[in-house]
């Protein structure tokens, strides 16, 4: 159907490439029309597209119309053109489903997709935060002068939770990356921890409060 998309002039073996044409269509002036008017069939919706319809809209002759379909083989064209057009449609599919392949396999075989670089990221960020806490030390000091006798300062250490809870999650999760977390904990149920509980000392109150906690980390 190059023959008929573009402008550029088109020849009876383009036409029809299965049945050649008499060079006297070729220098025919109802050639060239037939060429136009087969043009303007092709552009039309899939859903109108019809000889009576072009007939219709371009002023051509329905009994014309029909001697250039017969002629030039329309229905053989615009099969062509089908065709190809769907080749096209599937060559650009399997493009794009290949290049989203190769990029989803070299994003899957790069960076942080690869369990030894996020154990190798994570490591570094544990690394840091020890390096901190061995420097600084897990407690961190604070003075205090308001409300205190003058001339005397009160000293609190406070335990570092942020950076301790941090770096216990990385670790953790180096540990999961590793297969090295310990995933056989058998948990008690809620009446062995009640019966446990109770043993110990604590009142119904106490429990109830222990076990909710534990739902909520859970």
């Amino acid at each position: 159907m190059t023959a008929i998309v573009n402008d550029a002039p088109v020849t009876g073996q383009e036409l029809a490439p299965h049945e050649p044409r008499p060079r006297a269509d070729l220098r025919s002036a109802s050639f060239w029309t037939a060429t136009q008017a087969f043009r303007q069939y092709c552009a039309l919706p899939d859903d109108e597209r019809s000889y009576a319809e072009l007939s219709r809209r371009h002023n051509y002759p329905p009994t014309t119309v029909k001697t250039w379909a017969e002629r030039y083989d329309w229905s053989g064209q615009l099969a062509v053109i089908a065709e190809r057009e769907q080749k096209a449609i599937e060559t650009g599919r399997l493009q794009v489903l290949t290049e989203n392949a190769t990029r989803a396999a070299q994003v899957m075989s790069s960076g942080v997709a690869l369990p030894w670089y996020r154990v190798e990221v994570l490591g570094g960020v544990a690394e840091q935060i020890i390096a901190r806490l061995r420097r600084d030390g897990v407690y961190e000091r604070r003075e205090r002068t308001s409300g205190v006798a003058r001339g005397a300062d009160m000293v609190t250490l406070t335990l570092r939770h942020k950076e301790i809870e941090t770096l216990r999650a990385l670790l953790d999760d180096v540990a999961a990356e590793t297969g090295q977390r310990i995933r056989n904990v058998r948990m008690l149920s809620e009446q062995e921890a009640r019966d446990l509980a109770a043993k110990r000392g604590l009142s119904n109150d106490q429990i109830d409060r222990v076990l909710e906690s534990i739902r909520q980390q859970a």
